[in-house]
């Protein structure tokens, strides 16, 4: 599924955040020459493209989800037609719990946990449907622990709160979130400083098991649904990453 007229616009908010097209090429994992082609129209933009490139330049979901009603009708056209329900069914936990990496399904704007699998809620002990994950990052304490890169990891979770916040249906929802947090002194740093964009497509996460102390990383892959009435969701799925030897570790870990 292409699209050829969204490229110039990509340029253009490209240009306007003063990145250059290596930078986004960088972060997104598409060829500079790709994105060059894409950018000026001579080369259709694929649905997965446009992700990878809304990523980077963190374009905020509910303005993703607009350009892709522009950008693809007949996807959405189909999509009004699906009967699948806003609300977690068992045959969507019972997928979720097949899966044999940690997995969990979100809103897209706000972080709120939709449902998740067990091997999710025995990477992030605590962590439960109905929750919000930037709360637990910054409420229970065993957060520190199992996420090794906890500062950097939770700094982008809270930018990509604000990115979205404008976007949001229920504008008091982030004052709930922020409520939550504010007693940390770190919510009002990373409230008021940018965080680095991920270095490239291919930048893990570190968890420490909270059981035997074994640090994984993982690489982080997120799928947005097709049906209407769940296009704010977002499947998190993360994968090891076989590169490197898991161990063992004490003290505070990597940062």
């Amino acid at each position: 599924m292409r699209n050829p007229g969204l490229g110039p616009y990509l340029k253009e908010l490209r240009d306007s955040m003063g990145l250059s097209r290596k930078e986004v090429a960088r972060i997104s994992g598409i060829k500079p020459d790709t994105l060059g082609k894409i950018e000026q129209g001579a080369l259709p933009l694929s649905f997965a493209n446009f992700g990878a490139i809304a990523d980077a330049l963190r374009i905020p979901a509910r303005h993703r989800i607009e350009l892709t009603r522009r950008a693809w009708p007949q996807l959405f056209a189909d999509a009004g037609q699906d009967t699948l329900p806003a609300e977690v069914m068992p045959a969507d936990q019972a997928q979720l719990e097949l899966m044999e990496m940690p997995a969990a399904v979100f809103d897209g704007s706000t972080w709120d946990v939709i449902a998740l699998n067990s091997h999710a809620r025995h990477m992030a002990p605590g962590l439960e449907a109905g929750m919000n994950g930037v709360v637990w990052l910054f409420n229970d304490p065993v957060a520190r622990t199992v996420m090794v890169n906890w500062h950097r990891y939770t700094h982008m979770a809270v930018s990509y709160l604000l990115d979205n916040a404008p976007e949001w249906e229920n504008a008091d929802r982030f004052a709930e979130i922020a409520a939550a947090c504010e007693h940390d002194p770190y919510w009002s740093i990373m409230l008021a400083s940018p965080v680095a964009p991920p270095r490239s497509a291919a930048e893990t996460i570190s968890v420490r098991d909270a059981n035997t102390g074994v640090v994984t990383d993982y690489h982080q892959r997120y799928y947005r649904p097709e049906a209407a009435a769940r296009l704010h969701w977002r499947l998190g799925i993360l994968t090891p990453r076989r590169d490197r030897r898991n161990a063992p570790t004490s003290g505070e870990g990597r940062s």
